[in-house]
């Protein structure tokens, strides 16, 4: 029997699952097609018995391999799904409007026209590289870019003083402050309260600030 006298299948709407730009020049099998989550909704794929609905997803995925040359051949069908396929089904899908019977002929102009679609022409995802093959790289993963550090101001305050002087005068203060300590302490003594109560004194973890800082890079 010639490519003329059989009879085909071809998937309705075929462009609405592609989901790879074409690769003209050489026939092409989408190494994955859409399905979308919408057919839950659509009365006439939920009116279909359960394992209709299963031979669609695979008559779509035998289409997609064999690029659009998929006969209207239920031994085949049934052997290469494994699962019993007959006329009554692949009629239920033909009146439901997923499918359609064609000679070799219309096949050859459907597919024509699919291939020459402008709609295709949009360039979409690329094929995501298989690990597991050989040869094949890791997918590589997508990367947030950082953003930019803030750059910080190394230009010195003309207000402060150097450093030279800062440590300078941060001893002095300190020295002052330990002898107010001492002289506070001192009259606390002398008038120590009869409740016990302590005066209030200089902070101490303050003369360590200063202490620190009169110190530094020494």
């Amino acid at each position: 029997m010639s490519d003329i006298e059989r009879t085909y299948i071809w998937v309705t709407k075929w462009e609405d699952h592609q989901s790879y730009s074409i690769k003209r020049g050489k026939p092409w099998a989408p190494p994955w097609i859409k399905l979308y989550p919408r057919l839950l909704d659509d009365p006439d794929f939920m009116g279909l018995p359960a394992e209709t609905r299963s031979l669609l997803v695979g008559i779509w995925a035998l289409f997609a391999r064999s690029r659009g040359t998929l006969t209207k051949d239920t031994r085949n069908l049934s052997r290469q799904l494994s699962q019993r396929v007959t006329e009554r089904q692949l009629e239920r899908l033909n009146h439901a409007g997923f499918i359609q019977f064609c000679s070799g002929t219309v096949r050859e102009q459907l597919w024509n026209t699919f291939w020459n679609s402008s709609a295709l022409e949009v360039e979409v995802d690329k094929e995501p590289p298989n690990p597991r093959r050989r040869g094949g790289t890791k997918p590589s993963q997508k990367t947030t870019p950082k953003p930019p550090s803030p750059t910080v101001d190394q230009t010195p305050d003309p207000e402060l003083p150097p450093p030279e002087e800062r440590h300078r005068l941060a001893a002095e203060l300190r020295a002052q402050l330990l002898g107010a300590q001492a002289t506070a302490t001192a009259q606390a003594e002398a008038k120590r309260p009869t409740n016990g109560h302590e005066p209030d004194l200089l902070d101490a973890g303050y003369l360590a600030y200063l202490e620190t800082i009169a110190t530094e890079d020494e």
